[in-house]
């Protein structure tokens, strides 16, 4: 189903759930509070086995600030082991941003050029999980329960 949601993610500013067909759905809850699945349909919801990432403590590390703006994305229909690369940026366009902007341009434009998926390139489920347990995330996956979510998270 095109809508099913893939991944479910935990970050400063609340929830994201990936789907297939990349659609996304954000809220502002955290682990402790996503459990009630009453008003939303198995096929919006997160079911048994969807994996969680929880980068809340990671992003107050240094790795894993970096790795907010070093790692690839998402892309919950990719298979696993592909990558789908960023059109190589043309050095003109690094300059023609200024402050925040062009540094950010100048590190994705050092990415391209590694062999690892790297800033603005899309990987699978599995790579993306794997990249925040490295960089310190919390991982877990979905449980459901008498519609209740439960999120049993790796020792």
């Amino acid at each position: 189903m095109k809508n099913t949601a893939r991944v479910l993610s935990f970050g400063q500013g609340g929830h994201t759930i990936y789907y297939r067909g990349h659609g996304t759905c954000s809220g502002y809850c955290d682990p402790e509070s996503f459990i009630n699945r009453d008003n939303h349909s198995d096929e919006v919801w997160p079911s048994d086995g969807v994996p969680v990432v929880d980068m809340r403590s990671a992003v107050d590390t240094k790795e894993g600030w970096a790795w907010v703006f070093k790692g690839p994305m998402l892309d919950p229909d990719i298979k696993d082991g592909e990558v789908d690369k960023c059109p190589a940026l043309e050095p003109f366009h690094v300059v023609a941003f200024s402050g925040f902007g062009s540094a950010l341009l100048a590190g994705v434009s050092s990415q391209l050029t590694k062999e690892r998926a790297g800033a603005l390139d899309s990987v699978s489920t599995k790579e993306w999980v794997e990249g925040w347990r490295n960089h310190g995330a919390r991982v877990g996956r979905c449980f459901v329960k008498d519609n209740q979510t439960t999120i049993v998270w790796e020792a």
